[in-house]
């Protein structure tokens, strides 16, 4: 498979296996440390955490959604030796409705996705995760309520 192929797979991946929750295959699409920069969704700033950690922070929110869809755009690939960089439009549709709340049940956003992987004993991994945020429509709420549903069940 080439390079190409394999961080096409990694990028479906990503999305796949979040909506999915599988936790376990996840993490594989990720290097032992990762930066994280979700700052223009939720403000602060970008972080390095293990992928431990960023499947913890995703276990806090995701599970507390009743479901979800990742739709990611064909990406924009480079591939310069054992590093890749990878850039892709995507939409994330978040949904709440069991019961819905008053607000809405549904919270979307849109923007660009950039990655950038680093090979490693021949398997790509990503290195740093960044979400560009372009647009959000629906229950902006959504996400603190996906928080407290999610600690709920995990009690």
């Amino acid at each position: 498979m080439s390079d190409d192929q394999q961080l096409l797979s990694m990028i479906a991946a990503f999305g796949l296996h979040a909506d999915a929750r599988d936790w376990d295959a996840e993490q594989q699409v990720f290097a032992t440390e990762v930066f994280v920069d979700y700052s223009s969704l939720f403000g602060g700033s970008g972080q390095t955490l293990t992928s431990a950690q960023l499947m913890d922070n995703w276990r806090a929110l995701l599970p507390g959604f009743t479901r979800t869809q990742h739709t990611i755009g064909v990406p924009l690939i480079t591939v310069e030796g054992r590093s890749a960089r990878a850039s892709a439009p995507f939409i994330a549709h978040h949904f709440i409705e069991d019961p819905a709340p008053e607000a809405g049940s549904v919270w979307i956003v849109g923007g660009r996705y950039e990655w950038t992987f680093e090979q490693t004993d021949g398997r790509w991994q990503v290195s740093h995760l960044v979400l560009s945020a372009g647009w959000q429509d629906g229950n902006r709420g959504l996400p603190g309520l996906a928080m407290q549903r999610a600690r709920l069940a995990a009690e």
